[in-house]
């Protein structure tokens, strides 16, 4: 099924899309779209779509360009068109065979298929040649006018990707990748050590403390990296204004191939109520053979219980401004962290060993991305303080309802945020923008929640309405993550701010909803799924805010298409 689905789906529809976006026109980013083509009309699309600076139509241009240039090297030299074209099958055809990639990713990755671009770029090329080869037969013994003819040609090629691109391209006006950076690192406490998770959420920050200056005295380590030694050797220096960090193992603990690669969990009945992380990291240092077991590539360390347990003094923490008076009742010295799996990865074992050896003096964060590629757990002991999560000795009996320091986190998100032009419709923010864009409307939607929960709906309705002002819909469209923040807004009793958010959701659902019907598009697939979701919660929400007339005329909606 899988061999099936490989040949079926990624080389003949993804593969045709490939062609057809780089070399006909972009569709769309939802999964599974066709190619464009210079008859399809706007008007029979979503407008969220045909809106979209990033819907550009080549009209085929370039591609015809790229036939005629292929015809007339197969005309003229079979031999030359046959390696040209292996280049092409080779590092385009093939390797969408070959690394069968999800249809998701973080960003466009079209640099893997570079290597055909050439070929195309060749037969384009040669596309303005047999231009001028086809006009001299008609116009005879007019060299220097065919030439100019062929040339003023084929410059429709870069004109019309220059006109068609360039508005989605502009990046100018656009400051949310840096300005998301200072909120975050403004956020930190002196001397902080922030966890982040890959390149989309750690490069801003080192492009404002490594250019702009700022904040360096953060020590930022991205997990993605942190399994590799040659990324951990420099923890043990300086960086800028940041010291070392605070670890206990050296240096060749994580060297590369040793015994710290992996660590497999291997329960001992010893140990059946956890084991001291002192301790184990003193195993460790020690390569004590209690700890270690033998495989076919040699010697490694295992984990002898699912538990690792630090006991610490508390009291060294500053209360000022780390632990809010409310959770003072959940402060404590003895602090655990479950493994999630079967085994922890090198980069597991240097925060282990930096909690350990830091013991609260150095404060510690993650972000959301960080706190859920580790392999033990660590929520119950943080607080939100913003977009970040600060690890303190605590213990949330209720996980499932994170901490929020209110006071903070309002300092931090409006008080100190900059969200210049996120609201100006005439900038063109792209897939990616919407999503941290979402991520700092769930921010918001969780102060207002725990502002909420606190009996202050006062703050919480600033709060939602700030959030709308500053990320309005004109410059990033509401999204699911606008759902909870209609059902706050209806919580506080600002039914216009939630009107407002309903209705531009609701309009956007229907209309999808509709173009799925007349294109016998299934309720099953994304985003007829995100569609009805919405119905449904919206009409829900006015149902529990006791507004009876709009919660019944959703719900009649949704049963509208949930039953057709």
């Amino acid at each position: 099924e899988n061999l099936t689905y490989m040949f079926k789906h990624q080389m003949g529809h993804m593969y045709l899309r490939y062609l057809m976006w780089n070399f006909a026109g972009r569709e769309g980013s939802f999964q599974g779209a066709g190619w464009l083509s210079p008859l399809d009309s706007s008007s029979e699309i979503p407008s969220i779509w045909a809106n979209d600076k990033a819907r550009n139509n080549y009209y085929m241009v370039p591609l015809l360009m790229v036939l005629i240039g292929a015809f007339f090297m197969w005309r003229a030299d079979r031999k030359m068109f046959s390696v040209v074209g292996l280049l092409f099958v080779m590092t385009g055809i093939a390797l969408v065979a070959y690394l069968n990639g999800p249809p998701t990713e973080p960003r466009e990755r079209d640099y893997i298929y570079v290597g055909s671009y050439y070929a195309f770029a060749i037969w384009l090329g040669l596309g303005v040649v047999s231009l001028f080869v086809g006009l001299q037969k008609f116009i005879k013994s007019r060299s220097k006018l065919n030439m100019g003819i062929a040339m003023s040609l084929s410059l429709v090629v870069p004109f019309l990707y220059f006109f068609t691109n360039y508005n989605d391209h502009d990046r100018s006006d656009r400051y949310f990748s840096v300005e998301t950076a200072r909120n975050t690192l403004a956020s930190c406490e002196p001397n902080a050590i922030l966890f982040t998770g890959g390149d989309n959420d750690t490069y801003p920050l080192w492009y404002v403390q490594e250019v702009e200056g700022f904040r360096t005295d953060v020590r930022v380590v991205v997990l993605s990296y942190a399994n590799v030694d040659w990324y951990i050797n420099p923890m043990f220096r300086q960086i800028n204004n940041s010291a070392p960090l605070p670890l206990t193992l050296e240096v060749g603990d994580y060297k590369q191939g040793g015994p710290n690669d992996y660590l497999l969990v291997s329960e001992n009945p010893k140990f059946k109520n956890g084991i001291n992380l002192h301790n184990y990291l003193d195993l460790v240092k020690r390569k004590h053979k209690g700890i270690t077991a033998q495989s076919e590539s040699g010697e490694f360390n295992v984990v002898p219980s699912r538990k690792l347990y630090l006991n610490s003094d508390s009291s060294k923490v500053p209360r000022e401004r780390t632990i809010p008076a409310k959770f003072e009742q959940f402060v404590t010295d003895h602090v655990e962290f479950n493994i999630k799996g079967n085994s922890l990865q090198k980069r597991d074992l240097l925060i282990l060993d930096m909690i350990d050896s830091n013991r609260w003096e150095r404060p510690i964060y993650f972000n959301y991305t960080s706190l859920n590629q580790l392999s033990f757990d660590v929520s119950p002991h943080t607080i939100q303080v913003g977009d970040l999560m600060r690890l303190l000795p605590i213990t949330n009996p209720n996980p499932e309802e994170q901490f929020v320091d209110t006071q903070l986190m309002f300092e931090n998100m409006v008080d100190k945020a900059q969200f210049t032009n996120m609201d100006d419709a005439s900038i063109h923010y792209a897939e990616n923008y919407n999503f941290f864009a979402g991520n700092n409307r769930n921010h918001f939607n969780v102060l207002a929640r725990a502002l909420i929960l606190d009996g202050d709906k006062d703050t919480a309705k600033q709060v939602l309405q700030y959030s709308v002002k500053v990320l309005p819909d004109e410059g990033v469209p509401f999204g699911m993550n606008n759902l909870a923040t209609v059902q706050l807004l209806l919580q506080v009793e600002d039914k216009d701010t939630a009107d407002h958010i309903a209705a531009k959701m609701i309009d956007r659902a229907v209309e999808w909803l509709d173009y799925g019907i007349r294109n016998e598009i299934p309720l099953t697939h994304q985003e007829s799924r995100r569609s009805l979701v919405a119905l449904n919660e919206i009409a829900r929400y006015y149902h529990q805010s006791g507004h009876s007339e709009e919660a019944t005329r959703y719900a009649k909606l949704f049963d509208r298409y949930f039953k057709s």
